[in-house]
């Protein structure tokens, strides 16, 4: 969600520059399938699915899946230009940051 803020140009008001900012919302979704295989020394590994298991050691599969709502902020800027009565064309750059995240797997 965002508001503009520019200024009108040409002979009738038919262009405009203008800024934007406001809050920005993305859903992210997470996904890993994968398995962990354990030797019969106890020493564990995860590995990505298919993977052929040889020797005494065994496989555990394990499906992970996640999603989260991140919430951030928004700044832009363009050019619009009025083409008909009710029609209109832009050119707009729009940046987006929603901070940062990392996940280790151990």
């Amino acid at each position: 969600m965002t508001g503009r803020l520019g200024y009108t140009f040409g002979r009738l008001g038919e262009g405009m520059v203008y800024a934007k900012g406001g809050a920005a919302w993305a859903k992210d979704r997470y996904q890993f399938n994968g398995q962990v295989l354990t030797s019969v020394c106890g020493v564990v590994a995860i590995v990505p699915s298919p993977q052929c298991v040889v020797g005494n050691s065994f496989v555990t599969p394990f499906n992970f899946g996640a999603s989260e709502t991140r919430v951030g902020w928004t700044v832009g800027a363009g050019v619009e230009w009025a083409v008909w009565e009710n029609w209109s064309v832009k050119l707009e750059y729009d940046y987006l940051d929603f901070g940062s995240r990392h996940c280790d797997i151990q």
